[in-house]
């Protein structure tokens, strides 16, 4: 097994955690519909930036492919007109981001990129809250040498059942996972991390539609409508990988795609 394969079998495996039965999921009355959100799908491949490029305005662009698969879905997206998450490789170092900023700028690529994200769920994988900080502030240094990015967020997503968040305050988008628990990751998860948020802080939302979850985003999208705090919806995860069947193969695809048309629909209406 190759080394990137194997790294992206770790990050898919700590991307679903959790444990516990599924609960019921309690019906959803969306009030008034939002103007502003985003909905796209956390660790995309190219590919899916094409697929989904009908009722998804946000792509998640990871590195685990290698650069020129990332580079090739950054001009997908933009082609497609989303904004645009950009995965780094965990713990990477100042003059490779710098490097790669460079790269990408000469390249037109950093306009529209919203956000950056770097550690995955740092609280189950044993990152420090020293560590994240520091990562956090050369982020934002060498981000801030280029004004295409010099406003973008830095993102992250926790494990909704922990306590131990490091360094949450440092962080601009937040959100956490439970697949296991469906809608009640929202009380037991997001309601509990936004307790710890600043109220500037904004949150993403993260479904599990991949199966075995297949979870209906519903109650995430009334949530969303609800909390002007919430920036994001992120489904969990667009296409196969490995053993984990995504939302466009495991008959998730049009429930996900309906979700997002709509919400394409309100914010194509919204009144300049």
């Amino acid at each position: 097994m190759s080394r990137a394969v194997a790294v992206l079998l770790v990050l898919l495996a700590c991307a679903c955690s959790g444990g516990g039965d599924v609960r019921p999921d309690p019906p959803t009355q969306p009030p008034v519909l939002r103007t502003d959100l985003l909905l796209g799908y956390y660790f995309g491949d190219a590919a899916s930036a094409v697929e989904t490029a009908d009722h998804a305005n946000l792509y998640w662009a990871t590195y685990a492919y290698g650069e020129a698969e990332q580079v090739r879905g950054l001009t997908l997206a933009r082609a497609a007109g989303q904004k645009v998450v950009l995965m780094l490789t965990p713990g990477i170092g100042e003059l490779e981001v710098r490097a790669y900023l460079a790269r990408l700028a000469a390249a037109d690529l950093l306009r529209g990129i919203v956000a950056v994200y770097d550690y995955d769920e740092p609280d189950v994988n044993g990152q420090s809250e020293e560590l994240i900080i520091a990562t956090n502030a050369m982020l934002r240094s060498e981000l801030a040498k280029h004004q295409e990015v010099a406003g973008a967020a830095l993102a992250v997503i926790y494990a909704c059942g922990e306590n131990n968040r490091p360094g949450i305050a440092s962080f601009d988008w937040i959100g956490c996972d439970d697949y296991n628990l469906g809608c009640g990751a929202l009380v037991d998860g997001v309601d509990r991390m936004r307790a710890a948020m600043r109220p500037e802080q904004r949150v993403m939302l993260v479904p599990g539609g991949a199966s075995p979850w297949q979870q209906d985003p519903a109650c995430f999208v009334a949530y969303a409508h609800a909390n002007p705090q919430v920036v994001a919806i992120v489904g969990f995860l667009w296409q196969s990988e490995g053993q984990t069947i995504g939302i466009r193969d495991n008959g998730m695809s049009e429930i996900y795609s309906t979700a997002g048309r709509k919400l394409l629909t309100t914010t194509q209406e919204k009144t300049p």
